[in-house]
C-alpha cells in the first residue's frame, strides 16, 4: 500500500486528518469535471462573466441588475441540480475526516451524507456572515457558498474581494468549530487545486494558519498535482507546513484510503434508516430473499447506485416464485436459480461497501 495512504489512514484513525476539495475536484458520474462543463454551458448564455477563476463565475459589469443576478443564480442552481455527481462523494461520506472543506457551491457532499442517514454539520461562507447554528456530526464547509442560498454566492468583484479579505483578516465568518478542527489536524489532504492561480495559495495559507495553531509538531499537507507548477514557489505560501506533492491519481488514492480505513473497521456507520450490507447478508442467510431485495432497493436508491440491477433480480425472483408455485420448474433447477439470485444479492452488498470503481 502507498505510504501516503498509510500515513493518511493513521491520522484519520486519530481524528487528525482534514480534507480539502478544490475548485477542480467536482466530477460527474462519468468522471468528467463539472467546473469545465459549467464553464462551457455558461458560455452559451447571455451573461457577461469573467471565467478566469476556477468554479467562480463573476460578472464583468460592476453592478449587475437584481433581475440579472436572480436569473444567473437560477441558471447555476439548475445546472448543479441536473448534474449527476460521481460515486466518490458517497465514498468520502464514509471516511471520518476531522473536517471537509469544499471550494464549490454544490451540495453533493451533504447529499451523500444524507443518503447514508448521517447528520452533518454543514455550513458555508457568506459575505453576510454565518446564520446556521453548528450541529453535531461531521464538519462539511463550503468555502464558495451554497447553491441553495443565493445570498452566499460570489458573483461580483465586490463579493470576491470581501471573500478574500475576510479570509486574510481575523474575520468571524469562518465557524469556530471548523477553526478548532483544523487546529487539531496533523495531516491535510488537497485534491483539485490549481496552486498556480494567485488567489488559491492565499486562501489555503489562511486556512492553514488555523492548522498552525497546533502546537504539537509538524503538519503535513499531501497535495494531488492537478497541473505542473513551480513547487518551490508554492512552498513560500505556507507556514511551517511540510508539503508533499503526490503522484497518485485522485480516485485511486481515495479508493485505497477508503479500503485502508475499512480494514480497520473505522468507517462512519450508516444510520439505522438504511440497511447495512451486514443486515442484508443476514437476510440472505436466513432465506429472507424478498426482504433482502427490498432493503437493497432502498439502499441503492439512497446511495445512487444502479437500482435497475436490483429490480432485474427482483423480477427474476418473482418469476421463480411463480414457477415453483405452478410446479413448472424442477426442484433441481429451482435450487440452481435461487443460488444464482443469492450470489447476485451478495455482489450487491459488495457494491454498497465499495461504491467507487477504480
Amino acid at each position: 500500500m502507498d505510504s501516503n495512504v498509510i500515513i493518511s489512514e493513521s491520522y484519520i484513525e486519530k481524528g487528525q486528518c482534514a480534507l480539502f476539495l478544490g475548485p477542480r475536484f467536482a466530477m460527474d458520474k462519468d468522471g468528467k469535471k463539472i467546473h469545465e462543463q459549467l464553464k462551457d454551458h455558461l458560455a452559451t448564455t447571455a451573461f457577461k462573466l469573467d471565467n478566469r477563476f476556477d468554479n467562480l463565475f463573476i460578472f464583468t459589469e460592476p453592478k449587475p441588475s437584481g433581475i440579472t443576478r436572480l436569473r444567473f443564480n437560477m441558471e447555476l442552481s439548475d445546472f448543479y441540480k441536473s448534474a449527476q455527481p460521481h460515486a466518490v462523494y458517497d465514498l468520502i461520506a464514509q471516511i471520518p475526516f476531522k473536517a471537509i472543506v469544499s471550494c464549490s457551491p454544490d451540495t453533493y457532499l451533504k447529499e451523500a451524507f444524507d443518503r447514508r442517514g448521517v447528520k452533518v454539520d454543514f455550513q458555508y461562507f457568506s459575505h453576510k456572515g454565518n446564520t446556521d447554528e453548528p450541529t453535531p456530526g461531521p464538519i462539511v464547509y463550503n468555502l464558495y457558498g451554497n447553491i441553495g442560498n443565493e445570498d452566499s454566492l460570489i458573483t461580483t468583484f465586490d463579493q470576491f474581494y470581501t471573500f478574500v479579505f475576510s479570509l486574510l483578516g481575523d474575520d468571524q465568518k469562518i465557524p469556530l468549530r471548523l477553526k478548532s478542527a483544523l487546529a487539531d489536524a496533523k495531516v491535510l489532504l488537497f485534491f483539485g487545486f490549481d496552486l498556480a492561480k494567485w488567489y488559491i495559495p492565499l486562501i489555503l495559507r489562511r486556512l492553514n494558519n488555523y492548522a498552525d495553531m497546533n502546537q504539537d509538531g509538524l503538519i503535513s499537507a499531501l497535495i494531488s498535482k492537478e497541473i505542473e507548477y513551480n513547487q518551490d514557489e508554492i512552498r513560500l505560501h505556507f507556514n511551517q507546513i511540510d508539503l508533499v506533492f503526490m503522484e497518485e491519481e485522485t480516485l485511486p488514492f481515495l479508493n485505497d484510503l477508503y479500503e485502508a480505513v475499512k480494514s480497520k473497521g473505522a468507517l462512519i456507520p450508516t444510520s439505522a434508516m438504511t440497511a447495512t450490507p451486514a443486515d442484508v447478508r443476514g437476510m440472505i442467510g436466513a432465506d429472507k430473499t424478498q426482504e433482502a431485495l427490498q432493503a437493497l432497493t432502498d439502499a441503492f436508491q439512497r446511495l445512487r447506485l444502479n437500482v435497475n440491477d436490483v429490480v432485474a433480480v427482483s423480477g427474476r425472483f418473482a418469476n421463480l416464485t411463480r414457477n415453483v408455485a405452478a410446479k413448472t420448474i424442477s426442484q433441481e433447477n429451482a435450487g440452481l436459480e435461487i443460488a444464482q439470485i443469492r450470489s447476485a444479492l451478495l455482489s450487491f452488498c459488495d457494491q454498497m461497501e465499495r461504491p467507487v470503481p477504480v
